[in-house]
């Protein structure tokens, strides 16, 4: 075969084969919206407007047949910060769906599925996430409107700049459509994250203690925890998860709790504004991280709280470290004295009140018989940055026909041993000392407050109001001893 004859048999070939391409594809009938809305009588549209530009329609056209979720579709486009609009438009960013339905049909989510053709329905960019769809609010003759009451009418470009009115109202997807037209529209909001920085609190006071291991993975003072910091949910906002901090750090850390910054006054708070929402933005529009600092003690410490966890202080043979995380109110909640104190009770750096308990005497005092608040103070024990407000003691002292002459009876204790510490505390109330018919006590107005100190470093304890009431047995007042700082009588122990 000549070569000019074969040039001639492939161009043939080649004819052919494009008349069959051509053929073939005929078969597949393409149609437009308005044909699609009247084969399968479509009487109902969904508008899907979006808010923002945190994400977008598939531009690209998706029609089908009216098969019992109605999706006949046109899309308008519009260019980022443009207010021009295309129909069906594979080369624009859509903010807007028109959808068309059947009567009756199921309405389709696009935010949450796909279209039939199997392409996503809506694409969200990267660092946003979608709300969800709401109704928009319209005028009196039903035409939607622009957040700023300017009505938008059918055939309009979409101005995705002024963003549509949503209401309160979230779509049903799960009824049935019974109504003509419907407008509806979605909104993006940005991943804001509740960063969580560390802060390591130095019981000792010597700044040696200022990273912590999280994960395996050391951080220190002042800086982000990475795997810490989550964003925060747009509607139900972000719960407390101190538990995952706890589980997380090394051992020999406490974790205290989340804690605030105020810049005005330059001090770290408590925080229990839980579940922290969405913020709003500032003047310029703009979204920030919210801020808070995961507090970290080194060592084990029980953390105190409330009312229930503070009565654990006046457990028997309390040994442990005790952090006082906030001012606590026990309401008269009663407790028992302790016969001896060897922890640490520790009211952190910002200092903490503990006030209106009352401890109690567990049984009536015999001879030689001791009771105070914290029995006797071993060497081991200390006390810092913390106030006991308003704690009343109650004892008894002796039975009928007893006569007592040398039970020893305090207020805070019966003795400090040496080596115990006291740094920035303050102590104020009442002791109430009942005597038991032909029952006296030895007590005068020098000693009922403290017993031997012998070396403990006691110097910064300050008693700024307390009272020593002896009652007989009719409830008559045999002695009254009183410190009152307000009237110039301080006892600074």
């Amino acid at each position: 075969m000549t070569k000019k004859l074969k040039i001639v048999l492939i161009c043939v070939l080649f004819s052919v084969a494009t008349v069959c391409v051509c053929v073939f594809a005929g078969c597949k009938v393409k149609y437009t919206v308005d044909e699609l809305r009247d084969k399968y009588n479509l009487t109902a549209q969904i508008t899907y407007f979006l808010n923002g530009t945190g994400g977008n329609f598939n531009s690209g056209s998706t029609s089908g047949s009216g098969s019992g979720t109605g999706d006949a579709e046109d899309t308008d486009g519009a260019e980022e910060g443009s207010e021009e609009g295309s129909e069906s438009s594979s080369n624009a960013t859509a903010y807007i769906k028109n959808l068309y339905y059947t009567m009756g049909d199921m309405p389709m989510n696009l935010g949450a599925s796909s279209l039939v053709s199997g392409s996503s329905a809506l694409i969200i960019k990267t660092g946003f996430n979608f709300t969800g769809w709401y109704r928009v609010a319209t005028d009196s003759d039903g035409n939607p409107l622009y957040a700023d009451n300017t009505v938008y009418k059918d055939g309009d470009s979409y101005d995705v700049t002024k963003r549509m009115k949503m209401t309160d109202e979230a779509f049903d997807f799960s009824k049935p459509i019974d109504e003509e037209h419907i407008y509806l529209c979605g909104d993006f909001y940005e991943d804001i994250k509740l960063q969580v920085n560390l802060l390591c609190e130095d019981y000792e006071g010597n700044g040696t203690f200022n990273s912590v291991e999280y994960k395996g993975v050391t951080v220190q003072d002042g800086n982000e925890i990475a795997d810490a910091s989550v964003n925060i949910p747009k509607v139900e906002g972000l719960k407390d998860f101190s538990s995952v901090i706890s589980n997380n750090l090394g051992s020999g850390y406490t974790f205290v709790g989340f804690y605030q910054y105020d810049e005005a006054t330059q001090k770290y708070s408590d925080f229990t504004g839980w579940p922290i929402q969405y913020p709003d933005p500032d003047e310029n529009g703009e979204y920030h991280n919210v801020v808070l600092y995961a507090k970290v003690l080194q060592g084990d410490w029980h953390i105190i709280s409330d009312a229930i966890t503070a009565s654990y202080l006046f457990a028997s043979y309390n040994t442990d470290k005790n952090y006082i995380k906030q001012d606590i109110d026990g309401n008269g909640r009663a407790v028992y004295n302790l016969s001896s104190f060897s922890g640490v009770i520790y009211g952190g750096e910002e200092g903490h009140t503990i006030k209106n308990f009352v401890v109690n005497g567990s049984s009536p005092l015999g001879q030689n018989g001791r009771a105070s608040i914290f029995g006797t103070i071993r060497s081991t024990a200390a006390f810092k940055n913390v106030t006991f407000e308003n704690f009343t003691a109650n004892f008894e002292i002796g039975s009928r026909g007893t006569t007592i002459i040398d039970a020893d009876v305090k207020f805070i204790a019966n003795a400090i041993d040496d080596g115990a510490s006291f740094t920035n505390v303050s102590i104020s109330g009442s002791l109430n000392l009942k005597e038991s018919q032909y029952c006296f006590v030895d007590i005068s107005e020098s000693n009922w407050l403290f017993g031997g100190k012998d070396d403990a470093t006691y110097s910064d304890i300050t008693v700024t109001q307390a009272t020593c009431t002896i009652t007989d047995s009719n409830g008559e007042t045999v002695s009254v001893y009183t410190v009152n700082k307000n009237n110039n009588n301080s006892e600074d122990i």
